[in-house]
């Protein structure tokens, strides 16, 4: 419970940061740029090593909330000591991910049954002068636990 709050202590206040930063909201805008295909999705990469130049601008890495939970979405391990969803490759239907029943060894975290895409915010993450789409992953039930992802859109993949 108390590892709950103090990721929502932290997370919420990054979201709106992001938010803030980046003009960013809940909804895509018109005309954002959605992935070539609903697998396209891939986490963003690490921080560039310098300021691009107008050559090297990133494309609009911003993914429609609707494309987003309608994907497959690569999702980082989860933290051992709160409840835990599934890493890897998942497919999101209607933003929602429903795991196998899975019992945990006495003394560790449980397993969630239900991953969910919560919030969705755009903001650069990795300062390429290009929004990414930072999203509110959830798993669990009454808090449970939650990561924040950034995924970028590549028109080439």
């Amino acid at each position: 419970m108390i590892a709950a709050l103090v990721t929502l202590v932290l997370a919420v206040p990054a979201a709106f940061f992001l938010i803030l930063r980046g003009g960013g909201g809940t909804t895509a805008e018109p005309g954002a740029l959605a992935p070539s295909t609903p697998g396209s999705t891939a986490p963003s990469t690490g921080p560039s090593t310098g300021p691009p130049t107008s050559a090297s601008v990133a494309p609009d890495g911003r993914i429609p909330v609707s494309t987003l939970q309608n994907a497959t979405l690569d999702i980082p391990a989860w933290p051992t000591d709160n409840v835990r969803g599934a890493p890897g490759r998942l497919q999101f239907r209607d933003g929602v991910v429903k795991l196998a029943h899975r019992e945990a060894a006495t003394g560790q975290a449980p397993y969630g049954e239900r991953m969910e895409i919560g919030t969705v915010a755009y903001g650069d993450v990795d300062r390429d002068c290009a929004d990414e789409t930072i999203a509110e992953i959830r798993c669990g039930f009454e808090g449970g636990s939650i990561q924040l992802i950034a995924f970028d859109a590549h028109a080439a993949t």
